[in-house]
């Protein structure tokens, strides 16, 4: 569980950065890199909402 813990907090640095970046350009060049992406940040908010309900379980 720890390292499951340091794995979501280097995952959520990423993607706050690349939210970061998407939300600030709109370049072709941005919406090809969302897309590339989208599928593994659907995997970390899943990842993201597993940690808080177990969380919210103890």
């Amino acid at each position: 569980m720890a390292q499951d813990s340091v794995d979501l907090s280097c995952d959520y640095q990423f993607w706050m950065q690349k939210l970061s970046v998407w939300d600030q350009a709109s370049t072709l060049e941005t919406q090809q890199d969302t897309c590339l992406h989208v599928a593994q940040f659907q995997e970390f908010l899943r990842k993201m909402y597993e940690a808080l309900k177990e969380m919210d379980s103890n």
